[in-house]
């Protein structure tokens, strides 16, 4: 029996007006929340236009059909509108003279769910007016959602970002809804999460709140398990979120406290206050940049936990199976050098790496000196062969962590397509991971044999490891940029506009 997670974010609407950045985020922090829960195969689909993206979840429908699914979970973030009395999630190219082309009605939806006869549906969705009134009076949920119907839902919990007459709301960063429920996954005090808790803690955290009230629906036992969490798993979650502003107010307070109770009239000058301090506490401050090998290898292991977990998008699933490998040492990465270039200019970040070298002959012209006289009269002016260092690629002095390169591999199932790569690999001091990614095109040369089509290109993002909440972000947005990559080359290759 099988547990499915469905997952549709649209930011990038065709209207400018309607761009959500912070959607994006969104469906990063529930896809890291529902792989880390461990309970949910998870199906993110791309933000399309109407008609695209209806057609891809009912694909998803048709190839689950014949499976037996315990737990479905529809998450949703991006506009939403009451349309002819029931709410439609609206597509990236939408548009009032078009809402049926470019949207879905919530009971078009609730029918493509119902018919996978899933014993617990859940639906979580962030958007404005999300907060459909299911139960009318005299009813029950059963009865409103499966009268007429043969399949029915057996249990439910329905998670709305607002009420059916509110907007939700969100910044750049994230939609507040989604943050709610990502901080009570993050501040659970045991690993087993369970739907009810979930709905009290978002309950709470918009409890001051007239503008935005979150809606709930239940039908069945509340007993049932959303996922288990262990504590490195919510502090990968809790790295996604946005970081809150300081309070002032309560920094003041604290400080008053470590002063031996005396009581501070002037705020704290933080460059004066450096001036006076001594050469050791200087030392100590920087110190908080460093980390232990311990620490730079949990790092590393968390990104390799996140990079093991690929699954290709829906559009290349069913064209390329992957293949996952990972390397302890830096093997034949495609134009190496183009690293080491950057290594040998960066030499100040002390990186346990080193550029490595290599010689090669080349033509240097002819000199006056030394030449025959019966030459120089009979006009050669031949060049001579001479050899000179040249850089190669890079080489590690460091041992011990639990990868140094990732190999990602996409082999095609059809006879069209070709071999696709991406290579991600990383240089790291006592402060700092430079990671580099590269994707690569593969030209078949014969029969299942590739070379390298074209020179790859390199490109390259900066951490420090005293954030290693801001390094669990990279594995996420190195697969979504790697998928996107492959399917325009697919449709390149298909002629495919």
């Amino acid at each position: 029996m099988k547990n499915l997670a469905i997952i549709v974010g649209v930011t990038d609407y065709t209207d400018v007006q309607l761009r959500l950045p912070g959607c994006s985020n969104d469906v990063a922090v529930m896809e890291m929340i529902l792989r880390s829960g461990g309970r949910f195969e998870v199906l993110t689909l791309e933000s399309a236009d109407g008609e695209i993206a209806k057609n891809h979840l009912s694909d998803v429908i048709k190839r689950y059909s014949q499976e037996e699914i315990d737990h479905l979970l529809f998450y949703f973030t991006g506009h939403g509108a009451y349309l002819k009395d029931d709410f439609h999630f609206l597509f990236r190219d939408y548009t009032g003279d078009r809402s049926a082309q470019t949207s879905l009605s919530s009971k078009e939806l609730d029918n493509m769910l119902r018919s996978l006869q899933p014993k617990l549906a859940i639906k979580v969705v962030d958007a404005c007016h999300s907060g459909l009134n299911y139960v009318k009076s005299g009813t029950t949920v059963q009865q409103e959602l499966g009268e007429g119907l043969k399949a029915t839902f057996t249990n439910c919990h329905f998670m709305f970002s607002s009420d059916g007459d509110q907007k939700s709301y969100a910044d750049r960063n994230m939609s507040d809804f989604t943050a709610a429920f990502a901080h009570s996954i993050v501040k659970a005090t045991t690993e087993d999460v369970r739907y009810r808790y979930i709905t009290d803690s978002i309950t709470d955290a918009f409890s001051n709140q007239d503008s935005q009230t979150p809606y709930f629906v239940s039908q069945g036992p509340l007993t049932e398990l959303f996922g288990r969490f262990a504590d490195d798993a919510k502090a990968r979650i809790g790295g996604l979120l946005p970081k809150k502003e300081i309070d002032k107010d309560a920094l003041t307070d604290v400080i008053s406290d470590v002063t031996s109770g005396s009581e501070l009239t002037e705020p704290v000058d933080e460059s004066a206050a450096m001036v006076v301090r001594s050469l050791a506490d200087l030392t100590r401050h920087a110190a908080e940049n460093y980390v232990t090998q311990e620490q730079a290898s949990s790092i590393v292991q968390s990104m390799r936990d996140s990079l093991s977990q690929y699954i290709p998008s829906y559009e290349l699933i069913e064209i390329y199976s992957p293949d996952k490998e990972f390397f302890d040492s830096y093997p034949e990465l495609p134009n190496e050098r183009s690293i080491g270039v950057w290594l040998e200019r960066n030499k100040f970040g002390k990186y346990f790496a080193e550029p490595t070298y290599g010689t090669e002959l080349y033509d240097a012209p002819p000199s006056l000196f030394g030449s025959s006289l019966d030459s120089l009269m009979a006009g050669f002016n031949l060049p001579t062969k001479k050899t000179r260092k040249v850089l190669t690629g890079i080489t590690s002095s460091l041992s011990g962590m639990p990868f140094q390169t990732f190999c990602l591999t996409l082999h095609p199932e059809l006879p069209n397509l070709v071999l696709y790569r991406a290579w991600l690999t990383f240089l790291i001091s006592k402060t700092t991971i430079q990671v580099f990614h590269s994707f690569v095109e593969y030209k078949e040369v014969s029969w299942r044999k590739y070379e390298e089509s074209e020179l790859a290109g390199w490109s390259r993002n900066s951490y420090s490891l005293a954030k290693p909440s801001e390094v669990t972000e990279l594995p996420i947005v190195f697969f979504g940029a790697f998928n996107a990559w492959a399917i325009d080359q697919v449709k390149r290759r298909l002629s495919i506009a």
